[in-house]
């Protein structure tokens, strides 16, 4: 079945790729059987999970070291900086929020964003849905696991040198990078009300807020805050907001995973998101320091992360911030795919843009007028980024590239991206050298994968029926 819009639902994400199929869906249901579900839910207004997620890491032994923490539904008030604020935790259909936590040393702590999609409109909040293929993760019950990740997550593996740190694992399930608090009533493909719960900023607080008052053992000189994919744009985001909760943290960090924000071109995302209109209701949830980033995004989307990451690292000049990528990072182009095409149709459905050469580059072109914006901005030198070579989507989360990614600065010397990581954080002595601004050269970023099969194999690492 190729995308289509018909009456009954939209299909937005099964992708033909010269007839490959990309199926970017982790759970099977029927599509009858979902849909009767769905709207039983929604006549009785319990809605429960009844669609597949997306972003899903590759799988490790599960860690028997993370605690899972659950929400009930209701009204919380939480204290940062020094103010009192409400907050609604829970996920987009509803359902409880939960999230996790690992204790290890007092004075280290990882503060981790996790991925899992995003959407601002009826097609990507609800007609996604109702196709089993939804573009975000609308619960905490499916790829939000840390004990099952690997990568930096990987806490049992002796090589990771994070492993003994107390980590924060801030699960996803809203849609909204971690920065929504709004219920936003959309229209479903049959014409009905259908609320969703962008409550992502209000599960941060909270479960920032019970770290501090139930682990006030933890007094951190270090913090890293990292996430991947929509939890890139959560990290950086709420990277002031970590702030406040720590404000006596001598050596911070910021790592965006697979979030470089190429919004190049696109108007309908911006509108929804950072307009006074916003769905996300995101002027309530930004910190001072970023309160006019939206107003800067909506008349140049491409200068969103730019701007959020310059502001940042001008207010915090001791602080380190970096980006990682991968030069033809596929789900990121598909995104930017969506955001292009606000309404897909059998000419164009989403995704079409990865069976596109021209498009793939243009992506990866935009990525890197980006990055060097920030690279050469008149601003403290305390930005750095990580350009590895290939498509898949994101490095934090996954063994294979956490602990084998490496790039060469001269044919002498050769920094592993664990190296580079390390360097940032600070390593034994304090030696961040391997911390250095570290790139593909193009022509030799992996560009002899991007056929069908390449790109498909790059998808199925992050999207897994």
């Amino acid at each position: 079945m190729n995308c289509l819009l018909t009456a009954d639902y939209i299909c937005i994400s099964d992708v033909d790729l010269f007839g490959i199929r990309v199926r970017l869906s982790a759970i099977s249901y029927s599509f009858r059987e979902a849909r009767k579900r769905m709207e039983r839910n929604i006549l009785t207004g319990s809605l429960g999970v009844c669609a597949a997620s997306i972003i899903l890491a590759g799988a490790v032994q599960a860690s028997e070291a993370w605690i899972r923490q659950d929400v009930l539904i209701g009204q919380y008030d939480v204290s940062v900086a020094n103010e009192t604020r409400t907050v609604y935790p829970g996920c987009a259909l509803g359902e409880p929020y939960a999230f996790h936590f690992k204790s290890g040393k007092n004075d280290k702590l990882l503060v981790y964003f996790n991925g899992g999609g995003a959407c601002w409109n009826s097609n990507t909040c609800v007609g996604s849905l109702y196709t089993l293929d939804p573009v975000y993760v609308p619960s905490v019950e499916v790829a939000n696991d840390p004990s099952v990740m690997g990568g930096i997550l990987d806490v049992d593996n002796p090589e990771n040198p994070y492993a003994d740190w107390s980590m924060l694992f801030v699960s996803y399930c809203t849609g909204d990078v971690h920065s929504g608090s709004n219920v936003t009533t959309y229209e479903s493909p049959h014409g009905d009300s259908f609320p969703i719960n962008h409550r992502g900023f209000d599960n941060f607080l909270f479960a920032m807020d019970w770290l501090k008052n139930n682990h006030p053992e933890i007094n951190p000189g270090k913090i890293l805050a990292a996430g991947s994919s929509a939890g890139s744009y959560g990290a950086a985001l709420n990277y002031p907001w970590v702030r406040e909760f720590y404000p006596d943290a001598d050596k911070v960090s910021l790592v965006g995973d697979g979030g470089v924000g190429v919004l190049q071109g696109t108007y309908e995302f911006p509108n929804a998101v950072f307009s006074e209109y916003s769905v996300w209701n995101i002027d309530d949830t930004l910190h001072p320091l970023l309160a006019s980033v939206p107003e800067v995004a909506i008349d140049d989307p491409a200068l969103f992360i730019p701007q959020v990451y310059n502001r940042l690292r001008a207010e915090y000049p001791k602080d380190k911030f970096a980006q990682y990528t991968t030069a033809y990072d596929a789900v990121q182009i598909f995104f930017w795919d969506i955001m292009l095409n606000p309404n897909p149709d059998s000419l164009h459905p989403w995704g079409a843009g990865l069976a596109d050469p021209a498009f793939i580059r243009e992506w990866s072109a935009n990525m890197r007028e980006l990055d060097g914006g920030l690279q050469y901005a008149d601003l403290p030198d305390n930005y750095r980024s990580y350009i590895g070579a290939g498509c898949n989507h994101t490095i934090l989360r996954f063994d294979d590239d956490f602990y084998t990614s490496s790039l060469s600065t001269d044919p002498e010397e050769v920094i592993s991206f664990i190296q580079w990581l390390v360097g940032m954080t600070g390593g034994k002595d304090g030696d961040n050298s391997d911390w250095q601004s570290l790139s593909c050269i193009p022509g030799n970023c992996g560009e002899q994968d991007l056929t069908p099969i390449g790109i498909n194999a790059c998808l199925s690492r992050t999207f897994r029926d």
